[in-house]
């Protein structure tokens, strides 16, 4: 249940264990193994994390998203996970030494629920994080980092950078003081891209480790509110 490694940056992470001797008792066992998935919960997050070459932690996300209360305590049908993942479940496929898996949100498609974008111009200055004008997140919910991501405006590429930090489409489901139960989680899924123009439009698309390319079109200006991301 608990989940062996946290993601403590952009490309860094950390043993849960109390001491590194423990992590090292449990992964020493998967020694000489050429495949190793480690499926965890707990967190009500999704994070995927490479602990050494052949062994990758999947730490998923919940269908509750924070334990079921999104729809008591903001009145929505959004299920949203801590650190911004839409609540849903994995997808595994095995067939023999062939192993591949796939986020199924809630109440969307696999094929148009794999991230969601958010137009930090739109959003209230202290939920920003950053004083860049025209800053845009995109929040891949699966992502490792064997997947890519294209951000285009007006068919013109732009810089992509990924980041650690809170999805403040969070802050719109729990408004209010946070308990420990429910409390944002800084992931390291979170890309942010800096438009040229408040009003443009932006192409993204991402793919996934097995080549499978997910696409969406944000039309910009974004309004803040619950419904365009319900």
């Amino acid at each position: 249940h608990c989940p062996l490694y946290v993601a403590n940056g952009v490309d860094s992470s950390s043993p849960r264990f109390e001491t590194y001797a423990d992590e090292y008792a449990l992964t020493s066992c998967l020694a000489g193994f050429h495949e190793v998935h480690i499926i965890s919960g707990h967190t009500h997050i999704n994070q995927n994390t490479i602990i050494m070459p052949g062994v990758l932690e999947h730490n998923v996300a919940a269908s509750s998203g924070s334990t079921w209360l999104c729809e008591g305590t903001a009145n929505t049908s959004l299920h949203i996970c801590r650190d911004g993942t839409r609540g849903g479940y994995q997808i595994w496929d095995i067939k023999g030494k062939s192993i591949s898996w796939v986020h199924k949100p809630m109440g969307k498609s696999v094929r148009n629920g794999q991230f969601h974008c958010v137009d930090l111009n739109e959003v209230p200055e202290d939920l920003r994080g950053t004083t860049v004008e025209n800053a845009v997140l995109v929040n891949v919910y699966n992502w490792d980092d064997a997947w890519t991501i294209s951000v285009k405006e007006d068919g013109r590429s732009l810089k992509v950078k990924q980041v650690y930090r809170t999805d403040p489409v969070y802050k719109l489901v729990f408004p209010e003081e946070f308990s420990s139960q429910v409390a944002p989680y800084r992931t390291n899924h979170i890309f942010m891209v800096t438009a040229s123009s408040a009003t443009s439009t932006l192409d993204i698309t991402v793919t996934n480790r097995f080549g499978r390319v997910f696409t969406g079109t944000m039309k910009r200006p974004l309004e803040f509110k619950l419904n365009n991301y319900e």
